[in-house]
């Protein structure tokens, strides 16, 4: 018999309280705040001083929450 794995994105409350009940297996992190102020920086960056990017995409970190480290990865809501 296949097991099959439940996938969420995001840390809000009930994704990890879904992930404490061992309902979901694990949440991808969106960073929403780091990939706003990356935008709006790159794009200051180029209006005002002329600089494009140095590659033509900017990675983003990749943020996995488990059981084991979904409570630090909720709280920094600042990512």
């Amino acid at each position: 018999m296949q097991s099959m794995k439940m996938v969420c994105y995001n840390f809000t409350d009930d994704v990890v309280a879904l992930i404490k009940r061992g309902v979901v297996d694990f949440a991808i992190g969106l960073t929403p705040y780091r990939q706003g102020i990356t935008a709006m920086q790159t794009m200051i960056e180029y209006l005002l001083q002329g600089r494009t990017p140095a590659q033509p995409f900017i990675e983003m970190p990749l943020l996995i929450g488990i059981d084991e480290n979904i409570d630090v990865l909720a709280r920094n809501v600042m990512i």
